[in-house]
C-alpha cells in the first residue's frame, strides 16, 4: 500500500472517527413489546360533557415570524374553554402587530412579551414565560415554525398544530385524557412522518446530560430517547417543574446563528420526557387521520374504555 493511500486512508478514518464524536449516542430504540401507536383525535365518543380543569388553560405561543399571528390564532380558535394566552416575540413592532391581531381575543387575558432572539423558541417558553406553568392544570404550547425555503417546515407545523389544536373536539378529546387521567403529564402529536430519521440525540446528548443533572436527572446514553419532536405539545404545568425549577437564563443558550443541532435548545426539546416522568407523570401520543399516512400507527378511540386501553398497551417508561 503505497504512502498516498495510506494517508487518504488515514484521512478518511480521522474524518469518520470526529463525525462519530460529534454525533455521539442515538439513545437506545424503543422496546419491541411496547408499540408506538397513538390514539386518533378526536376521539369517537360524545364529548359534550367535558369540562376544563379547574386551574384553567393556558396558551403558550413563540411568534419569531409574526406574519404566523393570523394562523396560530386560528388553532387557538379552536379552544372551546376559557383560556390566558401567552405570547413571546423579539421586537416591539412585532409585539404591536400581535397585539392588534388578538385584540378581541375572546377567551381571557393576552400578553405578549419581548425575548431576546436567543435560544429558538425554547428559551423564551421557559425563560421569559417560566412564571406561567405553576399557574394553570393544562397548557398548549405551539410555535410558529416557518421553512424559509421549501415546505417542509410549513408542514410539520400545521401537522403539529392541527393535531394538537386542530378543531374543537380534538381539544375536547385532549382535556378529556387529561381529566380521566390524573397522571397523564404530557400529550404529543405522533412524529411528523417527514423527520422521523433525524428522532435520536444528534449529537445533542452531550449538552442533554449536564442539562438533566441540573434537574435531578440521571440520564445516561442507555435511555430510550422520544420527545415530542417540533417542540409543539400539551402539558399538565406541574409535569415541568423539574425544567422551571432549573432556572434557566438566556446565557444558557447560545447567541442565534441558525444553528440545527449541538445546542441547550435542541437538548432541551429531547429532555421534555425525561422532565416529565421526573415530575412523577407519563406521557402519550395522538394523531390525526388527516396529517398521516400510515392507519397501522393509530387506532381509534370509540369509548372511554378505549382510549385506556391504548394508554396502557403504549404505556413506555423512559428513566
Amino acid at each position: 500500500m503505497t504512502p498516498a493511500i495510506l494517508v487518504r486512508k488515514a484521512r478518511s478514518f480521522t474524518l469518520r472517527t470526529f463525525r462519530k464524536l460529534l454525533a455521539g449516542p442515538k439513545g437506545r430504540p424503543r422496546p419491541s413489546d411496547v408499540p408506538d401507536v397513538s390514539a386518533i383525535v378526536p376521539f369517537g365518543y360524545d364529548l359534550s360533557g367535558v369540562t376544563a380543569p379547574a386551574r384553567g388553560i393556558a396558551i403558550v405561543c413563540h411568534l419569531f415570524y409574526d406574519d404566523l399571528a393570523p394562523l396560530m390564532r386560528g388553532y387557538m380558535n379552536n379552544v372551546p374553554f376559557p383560556a390566558d394566552v401567552f405570547i413571546t416575540t423579539d421586537t416591539e413592532a412585532k409585539k404591536a402587530a400581535i397585539e392588534r391581531e388578538f385584540a378581541d381575543w375572546f377567551g381571557g387575558q393576552v400578553e405578549v412579551r419581548i425575548a431576546p432572539n436567543r435560544g429558538r423558541d425554547i428559551a423564551p417558553k421557559f425563560v421569559t414565560l417560566c412564571d406561567v406553568y405553576a399557574r394553570y392544570e393544562l397548557v398548549l404550547i405551539l410555535q410558529g415554525k416557518k421553512t424559509l425555503t421549501g415546505t417542509i417546515g410549513d408542514a410539520w407545523r400545521d401537522t403539529l398544530a392541527g393535531t394538537l389544536a386542530g378543531t374543537p373536539d380534538i381539544v375536547r378529546s385532549v382535556v378529556d385524557l387529561f381529566n380521566r387521567h390524573p397522571d397523564m403529564g404530557v400529550v404529543m402529536c405522533q412524529h411528523f412522518e417527514g423527520v422521523r430519521d433525524c428522532l435520536h440525540w444528534d449529537g445533542n446528548f452531550r449538552f442533554g446530560q449536564p442539562l438533566a443533572k441540573r434537574m435531578g436527572i440521571a440520564l445516561t446514553d442507555q435511555h430510550v430517547l422520544d420527545f415530542p419532536s417540533g417542540s409543539m405539545f400539551w402539558t399538565r404545568g406541574a409535569a415541568l417543574k423539574p425544567l422551571i425549577d432549573a432556572d434557566l437564563t438566556f446565557d444558557d443558550f447560545p447567541p442565534e446563528k441558525g444553528q440545527t443541532i449541538w445546542t441547550n435548545q435542541h437538548a432541551i426539546e429531547r429532555l421534555i420526557l425525561f422532565v416529565a416522568e421526573h415530575a412523577g407523570f407519563t406521557w402519550t401520543k395522538i394523531a390525526a387521520p388527516a396529517f398521516f399516512s400510515n392507519p397501522a400507527e393509530m387506532e381509534p378511540v370509540d369509548t372511554p374504555a378505549d382510549l385506556d386501553r391504548i394508554i396502557a398497551k403504549t404505556h413506555l417508561r423512559l428513566l
